[in-house]
């Protein structure tokens, strides 16, 4: 029997939320202990993860479609799905292994080129820099074989057990970090700061290493790899990439572009706009380590109904979530940021904040597409569309930074998720004909939605928060957003409770 979609999706939600609440909850305490060009390094790192992760060559999917399609032996053949699970393991584990150390050894040996010719530092000194890079190249390395032994939790659906890994470490790398750093302020340096992220990196990775293989009393390291595996995977594995790689090209290029084009304290800026707007992907990240396996087990069984159900739930409830969040932050985000920041880096962020969130709404909403595409095997929609968009950015990002700055790169970002999601809807709705009465419905749904709530924050903002403190402008936000997912969540509650 397959675990309850539910269990998946709160155990995923839950390591997501710790390290998201915890990291917004120690960046204005690190923006004040390290300074900001360090945020702007911070940024950086973000994007230079995110360019070599693509490097995965779409692997971590297909082990995880290879082991959610084998759980039907799950109850068949206790013992022959058990080998074939840590064979299939195994063998991308070595690989990625050896990929974490190849990566490892060109950022180290990098970080002189980069911390000199590429950034543009004018406060740290060039050995903090030279030295975070360092660490940055350690951390990137041994992310390697960690997402792949995240990835086979998810193909055997034991979310639970890999959280709970996952959220002490994440709380460790956040809130344990920057106690570190205050406790011994004297080594409150960027690159101890890297150091401490590379340590806690290895020691997560020991940790995955004995509850995956040796959780369940089964010495599962010394089963044999099999090179068949990766053959079998590579046509697969091979469209993944190529969506990889240029989803990484098109959601990285204006950060890797503006990190070259303004000071750290200036990138600091948009670095800070960018990790706020990114509170949608706590939520669509959770989903796709719930959804695509649950995709792939049904559609290896043929399940069309209960497929097409799951899809319809989920993508109306998450887009009504992601509503309410897009309209609040569009009306609030100034009042919530002068929280927590002085009014000068405030007013600076809130220019940018609300058209990156919305664009990353967008695209947080596009991953229930995109779970069913991977599970059916259909990589070629979101390659070609990437392709479309990638030259567009190319020739616009340089022309709308240079006429309007970071706004600019804003808008740019906006119009690339607004197309892509208009290009995806249409394309799926084509090939998909149970998606249809779920798209014509969201038609109808989502601005009859819009229409309701935007007036109520209008009217809020304009008549009620004027007149409030700070503390009370954070709790009639908060109260307007759960009231309003309360009443979502009402709302679908016999379709919710059908499919979780």
């Amino acid at each position: 029997m397959l675990p309850k979609f539910r269990v998946l999706f709160f155990a995923g939600l839950a390591g997501k939320i710790a390290y998201a609440l915890s990291s917004l909850v120690v960046l204005p305490a690190l923006t004040s202990l390290l300074g900001q060009e360090s945020i702007g390094l911070l940024g950086f790192f973000t994007s230079l993860l995110m360019v070599f992760m693509a490097l995965d060559g779409g692997v971590t999917s297909a082990v995880t479609r290879k082991l959610a399609a084998a759980g039907t032996l799950r109850v068949r053949s206790p013992r022959r799905y058990r080998l074939y699970v840590f064979s299939v393991t195994n063998t991308f584990f070595l690989l990625f292994l050896a990929l974490g150390v190849l990566t490892s050894g060109i950022l180290v040996l990098g970080s002189g080129m980069l911390s000199g010719k590429w950034l543009n530092v004018e406060q740290l000194e060039s050995s903090q820099v030279q030295g975070a890079i360092f660490w940055m190249g350690v951390f990137i390395g041994l992310n390697f074989p960690i997402m792949l032994l995240q990835a086979a939790f998810h193909g055997r659906e034991m979310h639970v057990r890999l959280n709970f890994l996952y959220v002490p470490y994440a709380f460790a790398r956040t809130l344990g970090v920057l106690a570190v750093l205050m406790l011994f302020e004297a080594w409150a340096t960027i690159d101890f700061y890297f150091f401490l992220q590379a340590l806690l990196q290895f020691c997560y990775l020991v940790l995955l290493v004995f509850f995956y293989f040796y959780g369940d009393g089964l010495s599962g390291l010394w089963v044999r790899p099999s090179v068949r595996f990766i053959r079998q995977a590579l046509s697969f594995g091979s469209g993944v990439l190529m969506i990889s790689l240029t989803s990484v090209a098109v959601v990285q290029i204006d950060k890797v572009y503006l990190s070259g084009q303004l000071s750290l304290s200036d990138y600091a800026v948009y670095t800070l706009a960018g990790t706020f707007a990114s509170i949608p992907y706590i939520l669509s990240s959770a989903l796709y380590a719930a959804l695509f396996p649950r995709f792939s087990t049904y559609y290896a069984c043929r399940d069309i109904f209960h497929m097409g159900r799951m899809f319809g739930v989920v993508f109306l409830f998450f887009g009504s979530v992601l509503l309410v969040a897009c309209v609040l932050i569009w009306f609030f985000s100034g009042d919530l940021l002068r929280l927590i920041f002085d009014d000068g880096l405030a007013v600076a962020v809130q220019g940018l904040l609300p058209i990156l969130f919305i664009g990353t709404a967008l695209q947080a909403l596009l991953i229930v597409p995109y779970s069913l595409q991977l599970a059916v095997g259909w990589t070629s929609l979101a390659l070609r569309i990437n392709l479309l968009a990638l030259p567009l950015i190319l020739i616009s990002l340089p022309v709308a930074v240079d006429g309007f700055g970071m706004l600019g790169a804003a808008w740019v970002w906006l119009s690339y998720n607004v197309l892509a999601f208009a290009i995806t809807l249409y394309l799926m709705k084509r090939r998909f004909a149970f998606l249809r009465v779920v798209f014509l419905r969201s038609i109808k749904f989502f601005p009859c939605m819009f229409f309701l709530f935007a007036p109520i924050c209008y009217a809020f903002e304009l008549w009620v928060m004027p007149g409030l403190s700070k503390g009370m402008v954070f709790l009639v936000v908060m109260f307007l957003g759960a009231g309003s997912v309360a009443l979502t969540t009402w709302w679908f509650r016999r379709d919710l409770i059908a499919v979780v």
